[in-house]
Parts: C-alpha cells; structure tokens; sequence
C-alpha cells in the first residue's frame, strides 16, 4: 500500500491561512504577523512566496484559493 507522505508545517501553514483570510477577508498576511500560539504566518507565506512557481500544483492553487498570489 502507498501512503502520502505528510508535511506537518504545510498542513499547519495552510490552516493557520485559511483562518486569517476568513477573520481578514484576504490573504494579504503582513511579513511579521504572528498567528496566537506563535506560528510566524508571515514569514511562512513569504516562504511559500519565494518558492513561487516550483510549488506543487495542488499547493499554489490551495494557496490562491485564500487570495495569494503565486
């Protein structure tokens, strides 16, 4: 059987975004934003930024899905 491997800081980068753009209305997370229980939101985004187009399909179209730019 063949099990997808998972990536815990995606999983909690993504869900950390997806609940900004519902309290903000976007997904335009400042650079220094720290989410409540201290995950750097901005520079994890920043981080997704930069690796721009070599994304996994599914991530970038996650990540536009919330108002981000990629």
């Amino acid at each position: 059987m063949f099990f997808k491997k998972q990536d815990p800081q995606w999983e909690r980068g993504i869900t950390h975004l997806r609940a900004y753009r519902k309290v903000n209305g976007d997904g335009n997370v400042p650079l220094l934003y720290q989410c409540n229980d201290g995950f750097n939101l901005g520079h994890w985004l920043n981080g997704q930024r930069r690796i721009g187009n070599r994304l996994k399909p599914a991530r970038a179209k996650e990540l536009r899905e919330c108002g981000v730019d990629v």
